[in-house]
């Protein structure tokens, strides 16, 4: 009796498949464990930071931005392999156009299961003001109104230590400002010690006119540890976007807490 050949999966649909359903299973693990204190914690500060933070020293000899480098490749690769897939499929009638498509899916499910697991995986664990130890609490107008006037004195006081312009502008160095930003959080650090990291100083962004429109004056690379800063943006906010990417880098996640 002859018997019919059992079929077999290709070596590459098999690695198509591997290749979507990995990221997927990361992205639902993730979404499973997330809500669990300890595990986030141990990953977030055990393994996540470390990794993060020795990316960052490692690129840090680089005079470019890595990440920055990395999310054009993948922005114009992705553009170039849909228009190919998507003319091949036309010329030779739809064959392999879902394999194709597929296998971009998978490039952009990885990307989502990198940043659950590379950056998302922060808001999941104590914020600065937890770890610090502060109490929030509503604060009457009358206390917001002295603080104000707190920071505005103080501001007063020190701003004849900037470099100005003649009509009075801010005219510091930005290239100034990124080398001195590796003392940046030297004073911080003693009163918060889990702050501490080996500083890297921040890469300005090449595309910075494109960030600018974008409405961003900065953003931290978790896949390359890099903290990124538009150098289009108002040079008076400057040396605070600096800050604020170097706290992404301490694992200070939340927009708000970073500035």
């Amino acid at each position: 009796m002859e018997t019919k050949p059992k079929r077999t999966l290709h070596p590459r649909a098999l690695a198509l498949a591997a290749a979507l359903v990995l990221p997927l299973a990361l992205v639902g693990l993730f979404q499973l464990w997330k809500d669990d204190p300890a595990l986030m914690e141990g990953w977030v500060f055990g393994w996540m930071a470390p990794l993060e933070q020795a990316l960052g020293r490692l690129c840090a000899p680089v005079p470019f931005s890595v990440g920055e480098v990395l999310l054009a490749l993948l922005l114009g690769g992705s553009l170039v392999w849909l228009i190919r897939a998507v003319i091949l499929g036309v010329l030779h009638r739809g064959a392999r156009l879902l394999r194709r498509l597929l296998a971009l899916a998978a490039v952009w499910l990885w990307l989502w299961a990198g940043v659950c697991w590379l950056w998302s995986a922060a808001y999941q664990v104590p914020s600065f003001a937890q770890r610090a130890g502060i109490e929030t609490e509503p604060y009457s107008a009358k206390t917001l109104a002295r603080v104000t006037d707190l920071f505005a004195q103080n501001a007063a006081r020190l701003a004849g230590q900037m470099a100005r312009d003649e009509e009075g502008h801010f005219a510091e160095s930005r290239s100034d400002c990124l080398e001195r930003s590796l003392a940046l959080y030297d004073n911080l650090t003693r009163e918060f010690p889990f702050l501490s990291m080996e500083s890297v100083a921040p890469k300005p962004i090449f595309c910075s006119r494109l960030q600018s429109a974008l409405g961003f004056t900065g953003v931290y690379s978790p896949f390359t540890g890099e903290a990124n800063v538009n150098m289009d943006a108002p040079a008076c906010l400057f040396p605070a976007t600096v800050a604020h990417e170097m706290s992404h880098q301490r694992m200070v996640a939340r927009e708000q807490e970073a500035n």
